[in-house]
């Protein structure tokens, strides 16, 4: 014998239980309500006039129609997220389908349409006003004739009118939308742009009432010309500020100078220090023979000259070479560069010789001497050896004796003398 498997003895507990109430809840709607089911065609239903159900939870509804058949309409719901409600207004009427193609009538009086309103719900409307518009769905404009167009007026809103121009510019449109404009005046003054001739344009004139009128463009007086229907005007300049101009004369190199009342033509020359005529192309080549009257040989080019004022030619000024005599000789070369040599001193002495004549200052000594020519000059005592902090405060020469004089005594470790070097030109 088998053992009982495990569980099996709670299902059939529980299908018991199932049972048993829905045996009970039959039994209590039974008591509450009629329930009458039907035992023929259209026989039978739940619950009766003036005892309803209050609300009954179902999947799906489905109804026969008049006749039983095979072919019922069913209500269904999608799986709500929550509670829903739909409410069947208080009238009679037929409810519409998006199937089969989708909602094709609703009932509207002959030119109403359906308009949103502010509680989100469409309301029917009568068209009115300047538009108008059939239950076949044809609308119709305001009537106008040819050239017309719709202009706004604040009394009777949109309205057919014809479109003209007034004013300076006038015009009617056609029915094709063109318009033919004339402009007969600019800003309120008529235009005469009627009559166009060659190089013609337009001139304000008191002769015609202040208005503007087509007239030749002509230049008089100094210079003089008339426009060509090009816009062009060939001048002709016979006098400047109202005074003749003679610029028939052409001649290479001339220019226009005061002669009299009127100018004239003249050659463009250079006199006195500078001396030149200017050419056709406006060059002038000029030569300077002489400076504030005076005159000045820069024909004389030669290396390292200068310009030399010189009595020899009448107070004129001369290129002459550039040299140093006496003492310091010496001439420039064309670089402006003079190579001296010194022959003599400055005092008129004879030629000397330079050397370095040697003086030695015992330790502990001011100053010390040594034997030159007679003579002879110096200016200066240069250390040369075992010179430490000693500074010379001066030399002098005696007839032969020279002298190299300290600041202080000089200091000299190791060594018994401080030695200085003294350059001495020696006749």
């Amino acid at each position: 014998m088998g053992k009982k498997k495990k569980g099996k003895g709670y299902g059939r507990i529980v299908a018991v239980v199932l049972l048993a109430m829905i045996f009970a809840f039959a039994g209590f709607a039974a008591a509450e309500q009629d329930w009458l089911p039907g035992y023929g065609d259209k026989n039978g239903r739940l619950g009766k006039d003036g005892q309803s159900w209050r609300i009954g939870f179902i999947n799906t509804l489905c109804m026969e129609g008049p006749t039983s058949d095979g072919n019922e309409t069913c209500l269904s719901a999608s799986d709500p997220s929550g509670t829903n409600r739909l409410t069947l207004p208080d009238e009679s009427g037929e409810l519409l389908s998006t199937g089969g193609g989708g909602i094709t009538s609703l009932p509207l009086a002959d030119t109403q349409i359906w308009i949103g309103g502010s509680d989100g719900l469409a309301d029917p409307q009568l068209v009115t006003g300047d538009i108008g518009i059939t239950n076949a769905g044809v609308t119709t404009i305001e009537a106008g004739t040819d050239g017309q167009m719709m202009v706004y007026n604040a009394s009777d809103g949109w309205a057919p009118d014809t479109h003209a121009l007034t004013g300076d510019v006038t015009g009617t449109m056609a029915n094709t939308g063109s318009l033919a404009t004339v402009v007969g005046q600019v800003d309120g003054t008529a235009v005469a742009f009627g009559s166009p001739t060659d190089a013609n344009l337009q001139i304000a004139t008191d002769a015609a009432g202040g208005s503007w009128i087509a007239a030749a463009h002509t230049l008089t007086g100094d210079v003089t010309g008339t426009m060509t229907n090009t816009g062009a005007v060939a001048t002709t300049v016979s006098a400047i500020d109202n005074v003749d101009v003679d610029f028939a004369t052409k001649v290479s190199g001339n220019i226009q100078i005061a002669d009299g009342s009127i100018w004239n033509s003249f050659s463009h020359t250079l006199s006195g220090d500078a001396t030149g005529t200017m050419g056709g192309g406006g060059d002038l080549a000029v030569t300077v023979n002489q400076v504030d009257g005076t005159a000045v040989d820069f024909a004389t080019v030669t290396d390292g000259y200068v310009q030399a004022a010189t009595d020899a030619a009448g107070g004129s000024w001369d290129a002459v070479s550039h040299t140093l005599t006496g003492p310091i000789t010496g001439t420039m070369a064309n670089t402006g560069v003079v190579a001296t040599s010194v022959t003599a001193n400055s005092m008129g002495l004879a030629e000397t010789n330079l050397s370095y004549v040697t003086v030695s200052i015992q330790n502990g000594s001011t100053s010390g001497t040594a034997t030159v020519t007679s003579g002879a000059f110096n200016w200066a005592a240069i250390p040369f050896a075992n010179v430490d902090t000693e500074v010379v405060n001066g030399t002098s020469i005696t007839t032969t004796t020279l002298t190299v004089t300290l600041i202080a005594a000089a200091v000299v470790e190791g060594h018994a003398y401080a030695v200085y070097r003294v350059p001495v030109l020696e006749p």
